[in-house]
């Protein structure tokens, strides 16, 4: 039986349950994401091209890091935008209303529009017609509309030239079928860690366009828990002080996470206007 190794040397006992280990510290871990990178600079390799998005209307501070961190910024329906140009507009998950939905894609005509999920219950001619019709609605005012799929078989309900949301696995449950349905789809990346969306990439490439990928984890472990992205979650260096930690852990998983995005694909490097946590990262 062969026992996986870290790259340090270590070996690696694997649980009876759960997510297989890969490195045995968090310091290796860091240590692996920080090659990848260097390998990434070193080398010139032709990628695809995919739109960055952070969902972060609501939030004026949590916008401007976006933006100056090089991301295409979006929002829910019914949150404010504070100025921002906005290119991506999500649908409320819970109670969507989808009057205020296609006014607030009227008014900011983004390149995308997320219509509201198919059911999570059954797979319905009527919600498969209730959600083309939405399509054809948001469409006047976006470039892509999205339709999200959550069950197997709602897919291959669709048209073929219908972008699809898939809903990564997250709190808000995720999409409950094989990925072999997006074979030859276009599909946007919904939600989900940031370690988990590259895992859904790589596992689509050459199957389906991967057009685009939204996220908003990192703000929630920002502002709950002083953690920022770095191949994983990992503290402030200054957790536990009185100091308010929240925007440099945002700064910091937007550059790292962009910086991780671009060993996959075509993005303009991030130029760091400053370093971050006094000279840390």
């Amino acid at each position: 039986m062969n026992i996986p190794t870290c790259i340090c040397g270590q070996l690696l006992p694997q649980p009876a349950t759960g997510r297989t280990r890969t490195y045995c510290s968090d310091a290796c871990r860091q240590r692996a994401y920080r090659e990848r990178r260097e390998f990434h600079n070193k080398t010139n390799v032709t990628k695809p091209h995919l739109d960055l998005i952070v969902c972060a209307g609501g939030n004026r501070e949590f916008l401007q890091v976006a933006s100056q961190t090089g991301y295409l910024l979006g929002l829910r329906s019914g949150y404010a935008s504070y100025g921002y140009d906005i290119q991506f507009v999500d649908s409320e998950y819970h109670r969507p209303n989808f009057e205020r939905h296609l006014k607030t894609v009227m008014k900011y005509r983004p390149k995308y529009a997320v219509v509201p999920d198919l059911s999570d219950q059954s797979v319905s001619p009527a919600d498969i017609e209730r959600a083309m019709k939405q399509y054809e609605q948001l469409s006047q005012y976006c470039q892509i509309p999205l339709i999200v799929p959550k069950l197997p078989g709602q897919i291959a309900k669709l048209p073929a030239d219908i972008a699809i949301g898939y809903s990564v696995k997250s709190t808000y449950g995720g999409a409950r079928y094989d990925l072999w349905e997006l074979q030859g789809r276009r599909a946007h990346l919904l939600g989900g860690s940031p370690g988990d969306q590259m895992e859904v990439f790589r596992q689509l490439a050459g199957r389906a366009n991967v057009l685009s990928a939204d996220g908003n984890m990192a703000m929630g472990t920002a502002r709950n828990f002083a953690q920022y992205w770095e191949g994983g979650w990992v503290d402030h260096p200054e957790k536990g002080s009185d100091k308010s930690l929240y925007l440099e852990c945002w700064r910091a998983s937007c550059e790292n996470i962009r910086r991780e995005w671009e060993t996959l694909v075509d993005l303009q490097p991030l130029v760091v206007q400053q370093p971050l946590f006094g000279g840390v990262l």
